[in-house]
């Protein structure tokens, strides 16, 4: 997770978590690559914010993942991390300008990161639990 850049298989697998586990629909477009790296060119369904309050607060963020089995993880303030046991799954970068509310009043994240963590953030991550 944290540290170092996703594989093309690891980042593929984020996008599916994010489709199954809050309903998005990250879809594949294509591959760009050269001889020093690949990119994956996906597509995101847009969302329009919602007119007066597109930004939410820390408690409406914690409620949103909660409803999920996501449980906030006090580790990083400036990146607000939250953790799912039972799924082994940590979602990073979870504060106010990566979760918009729409026009409808929900909250949708735009640029969290999922992932496994490694033993050692999981560790902390029990310890904070």
């Amino acid at each position: 997770m944290p540290g170092r850049q996703a594989s093309p298989a690891e980042y593929l697998r984020r996008l599916d978590w994010n489709n199954q586990i809050f309903g998005d629909d990250f879809r594949i477009i294509g591959v760009a690559f050269d001889k020093a790296q690949i990119e994956i060119v996906c597509s995101q369904p847009w969302i329009t914010a919602h007119p007066e309050r597109s930004v939410p607060t820390d408690e409406e963020i914690e409620s949103y993942f909660a409803r999920f089995g996501f449980l906030r993880v006090a580790l990083n303030p400036d990146a607000p991390l939250f953790f799912h046991e039972r799924l082994h799954l940590l979602v990073a970068d979870a504060h106010d300008q990566n979760i918009l509310r729409d026009r409808e009043g929900e909250l949708s994240p735009i640029d969290i990161v999922i992932g496994r963590p490694g033993p050692e953030l999981l560790s902390e991550i029990r310890r904070q639990l």
